[in-house]
């Protein structure tokens, strides 16, 4: 995951992936060289100074309807 504001970076384990990427490259014919994924978001600190609600848990869904993000304006817009 990269900070889109501080550019800190983390790695995460996605369970699964590994075998996805394998599965979809066979059935497609294609051969792996290498892949990269980069999820791009605001690290704690920079959400902080955005006012930015912590995210829900992996696997919850909002209890309010969709999930929503501020855009520039400050209104909130759907991600869908």
């Amino acid at each position: 995951m990269v900070c889109h504001e501080c550019g800190r970076t983390i790695e995460i384990e996605i369970p699964g992936l590994e075998q996805w990427i394998d599965k979809a490259a066979k059935q497609l014919k294609y051969q792996t060289i290498a892949h990269e994924l980069e999820i791009f978001d605001l690290c704690p600190k920079c959400a902080a100074k955005h006012a930015i609600e912590p995210p829900l848990s992996v696997g919850t869904s909002p209890k309010d309807g969709p999930l929503t993000t501020p855009d520039d304006t400050g209104r909130r817009r759907s991600n869908k």
